[in-house]
């Protein structure tokens, strides 16, 4: 079984799109609907 690819633009451009985000301790609401729907544009399911 080979290892998947790492696509490094797309993390390195998602990780900075992240921490661009303003969220202070308590108010991570904005970060979290970023995760939510970069896993959903995956294919993913968010819980």
């Amino acid at each position: 079984m080979s290892n998947p690819v790492i696509d490094s633009d797309y993390l390195l451009k998602t990780l900075a799109d992240l921490l661009n985000i303003p969220s202070p301790t308590g108010r991570a609401e904005a970060a979290i609907a970023y995760c939510e729907q970069a896993m959903l544009d995956l294919g993913l399911a968010p819980r």
